[in-house]
């Protein structure tokens, strides 16, 4: 069964390249933070400073919200390997962890209940330890910042995290843990709708906003939340 159709007048071939470009950034030496800044700029330095960062620290993942996910062309032409899945009772996917190499995942996508195509979940930052995340959690409430869910522990992948936004409005992970995959004939672990209803590892329940809003906003995000 062919994909749905996911950015409109958008190609898969764009997507593709769209998402290679995130992995390659992915991948880039540790010693850089995004473009143009380096570890040893001196705001990079302040804002690390109070976090405790050290060379454990690096972009996790890249997640995106949208109704259907091209696995199979993101499978046969990037080359990851899909190794966790959410299936709902009809059959419907909802939800796509993707790896690249030993990483248990970099590329994730999720159901979107806006139906919107293509908006961006987050993006998630990897700390080496559970205190790193809890230490952030402090350092947010300190500042005012709003925490969406967590610090808790993910079902699906292990990770330890923690969601807020940015000032731009996009939301953001901190997480730690999680695990490798070393044998090269690992099967993806499938979870079902039961499964999912059950929430986190610990049993918190996953809050509306997670599969509502992304970026950009969209109008339907408000009725769908005041639904819930």
């Amino acid at each position: 069964m062919e994909p749905p159709a996911l950015h409109h007048d958008r190609d898969v071939g764009a997507l593709i390249l769209e998402e290679t470009q995130v992995l390659q950034w992915v991948a880039v030496d540790h010693q850089e933070i995004g473009e143009g800044a380096r570890r040893d700029d001196p705001e990079v330095l302040r804002a690390t400073e109070e976090l405790g960062a050290d060379d454990g620290r690096r972009v996790d993942d890249l997640a995106r919200a949208q109704d259907g996910a091209p696995q199979q062309e993101l499978l046969r032409l990037v080359g990851l390997q899909l190794t966790e899945q959410i299936v709902l009772d009809d059959g419907a996917e909802a939800g796509v962890w993707l790896a690249a190499g030993q990483k248990s995942y970099d590329v994730t996508y999720t159901r979107d209940l806006t139906r919107t195509p293509g908006r961006l979940h987050h993006l998630a930052f990897f700390v080496a330890e559970r205190e790193d995340v809890l230490r952030a959690a402090d350092i947010f409430l300190e500042h005012g910042i709003v925490m969406e869910s967590g610090p808790h522990k993910h079902a699906i992948q292990q990770t330890f995290f923690l969601y807020t936004w940015e000032p731009g409005g996009n939301r953001v992970e901190i997480c730690s843990g999680g695990y490798l995959i070393f044998a090269p004939d690992h099967e993806a672990v499938v979870w079902s709708q039961a499964e999912r209803a059950k929430g986190q590892a610990w049993g918190m329940q996953t809050v509306a906003s997670f599969h509502i809003k992304g970026t950009p906003p969209v109008p339907e995000e408000e009725a769908l939340l005041a639904s819930r």
